[in-house]
């Protein structure tokens, strides 16, 4: 069966954002955990909203020092102060009705709760060659192994990508968002 909930998983810079936008061709919703930490340093942090203002997150990310140690320690704190599930429960109510695909799956308890959910539920980690972790924090260690599904090199084409995705989840036509699997 299709799956109707994934769960994208891999170092900075792998495809995984690539990656879920190609499945949102396929009928998937887009949704990414860390949606809520980029939108609070964004209202609340002026340096941070110029960097991304100018060049946008995944090159703010890459090119100022600041935002991704920023966005990891405000993730931290957020989990810390209000709970280690409070941004998987916005994804995990988001995938009861519509197929969603998570592009930044990076915690084991983050894997555990979207299994929970009893959708079809599929951990895919996307690899490139030369990727490596983008710093220290526990984030960038990736997941534990027996979390994942299956593996997808990210090392030719956009369209060897998809091609790659199609075949690993069967996919042959949109999946009509709004209908239970």
């Amino acid at each position: 069966m299709t799956p109707t909930l994934i769960g994208l998983t891999g170092h900075a810079r792998s495809g995984k954002s690539t990656a879920a936008e190609l499945l949102a061709k396929y009928g998937y919703t887009v949704t990414h955990i860390a949606d809520p930490i980029r939108r609070i340093a964004y209202a609340s942090m002026p340096s941070i909203r110029r960097v991304v203002d100018a060049y946008g997150w995944d090159q703010a990310k890459r090119i100022s020092p600041e935002v991704r140690p920023t966005l990891q320690a405000l993730g931290d704190a957020l989990r810390y102060e209000l709970g280690p599930y409070m941004f998987t429960d916005r994804v995990v109510t988001q995938a009861r009705f519509d197929p969603v695909v998570v592009a930044d799956v990076r915690i084991d308890f983050e894997v555990e709760q979207l299994l929970s959910t009893g959708r079809i539920t599929r951990i895919i980690e996307i690899t490139r060659t030369g990727t490596t972790p983008a710093n220290g924090h526990h984030l960038e260690r990736g997941i534990d192994r027996d979390l994942i599904d299956l593996t997808i090199a990210n090392d030719g084409t956009i369209e060897d990508l998809e091609a790659a995705l199609v075949r690993a989840l069967g996919l042959t036509q949109s999946i009509n968002k709004g209908e239970k699997a």
